[in-house]
């Protein structure tokens, strides 16, 4: 399976890529499928004209650039309690960051801003655009260009995570950098060996001082600034989607061979040892695993169903079907994200929560496509799209 096949299949959840640069149309629409599939009520009757446009546009750059690790959804372990997230409930948008078209623009909340990774991917100079959005003020401002040397187009992609207070930003290649407190600069950190599996591949999780790279198989001390592998996991490899992480440990899907099906592992930092554990009564089409803050949620797309995982007990559960309202015509492309200690479920018919009691809610509003990042409570996502709002953030009611 290639990394991009991953991230395509990734899909289908996330608010969150390299092997071979081969792209089948099913990937691309499983890919799209981990994107926000619905706009705001406003919106929704584009949503059809909208994916279609995304999706020519996602294989003409896929087929030309397969993926690495700086591209797409990096999403961290539990905010920081300290943050005060000044977003408001709702839906809102906050305008485009002054970074130029960006194909894979990365919203990474710091504490104060939201710092945007990523600008013009078609041109070397303007790929390595930043910029930071304060919400409390509406203001963006311009912040240095990522210190990467423009490269083949292939390895240009960028993304990013919190980790240790710092913005730590990759590309696939293996370049890596910190910015500094206030965004003045940034330190040009330790390029990361030949990984083990890929390149440097999203999602990266943040433990104490270090960065965990499960698809890559290498972990990176901030404090050391030292690279190092991680244990050699079981199976052969991990799709992204089927990775997250709890705070603790990583919970991930293993593929295994042609004649042994995919096993669930979790891997410990601490003691730097992957344990099996059970697997999810879900049929072969689990498409993404997420982490609300207490369990495990995964989801079987094909046949609309879901599964609840509590690590402290190893022990699966099998959660209500979501409401046959999502479903339609233009449901195929859905995502699965963990938001305020819930799962969110969003498809082109919709938005639905599912809460700690499995009671599934409805809601109001939906985001539009783009790129997913957390912040606290708020669930980010920035557009790329010609015609997309920019940075926008959505915190569900209470």
């Amino acid at each position: 399976m290639t990394d991009i096949d991953d991230r395509l299949r990734t899909g289908i959840t996330a608010l969150a890529e390299r092997e071979q640069p081969t792209v089948a149309p099913d990937d691309v629409a499983a890919w799209l499928r981990a994107r926000p599939a619905a706009g705001p009520p406003r919106r929704r009757s584009s949503l059809l004209v909208a994916a279609a446009v995304l999706v020519v546009a996602l294989v003409a750059v896929l087929v030309v650039a397969h993926r690495g690790g700086g591209s797409g959804t990096v999403v961290t372990g539990p905010a920081d309690t300290l943050d005060q997230v000044p977003f408001p409930v709702g839906l809102h948008d906050w305008g485009v960051a002054p970074i130029g078209p960006s194909f894979n623009p990365t919203p990474i909340w710091d504490g104060r801003e939201v710092v945007v990774l990523g600008g013009d991917m078609t041109n070397t100079t303007d790929a390595r655009r930043v910029a930071a959005l304060d919400p409390t003020a509406g203001v963006w401002r311009q912040l240095p260009s990522l210190p990467f040397a423009p490269g083949p187009i292939e390895e240009q992609f960028v993304t990013g995570t919190r980790c240790h207070g710092s913005v730590v930003a990759w590309s696939q290649r293996g370049d890596l950098a910190a910015l500094a407190e206030g965004g003045s600069a940034w330190q040009v950190l330790p390029t990361a060996p030949d990984a083990r599996f890929n390149a440097l591949t999203w999602p990266a999780y943040c433990h104490g001082d270090e960065l965990l790279f499960p698809v890559s198989g290498l972990r990176y001390s901030l404090t050391a600034r030292q690279w190092q592998p991680m244990a050699t996991r079981p199976g052969s490899s991990i799709v992204p989607s089927r990775v997250t992480w709890t705070g603790h440990v990583v919970i991930a899907e293993v593929d295994g061979t042609a004649s042994d099906p995919p096993r669930v592992y979790r891997y410990d930092p601490t003691s730097d040892t992957w344990t099996r554990v059970s697997s999810p009564p879900l049929g072969p089409d689990v498409q993404a695993f997420v982490w609300t803050g207490s369990r495990v949620v995964a989801i079987d797309w094909p046949a609309r169903a879901l599964a609840a995982y509590d690590p402290s007990t190893d022990h699966w559960s099998v959660l209500p079907d979501p409401p046959s309202s999502l479903f339609g015509p233009n449901s195929s492309l859905f995502q699965l994200v963990a938001v305020g200690g819930r799962a969110l479920l969003v498809t082109g018919k919709g938005v639905a929560s599912l809460g700690p009691d499995d009671r599934w809610t409805l809601e109001p509003e939906t985001i539009s496509p783009g790129w997913p990042g957390l912040a606290g409570d708020a669930l980010l996502s920035y557009g790329a799209g010609a015609h997309s709002p920019g940075l926008q953030s959505y915190v569900l009611p209470a």
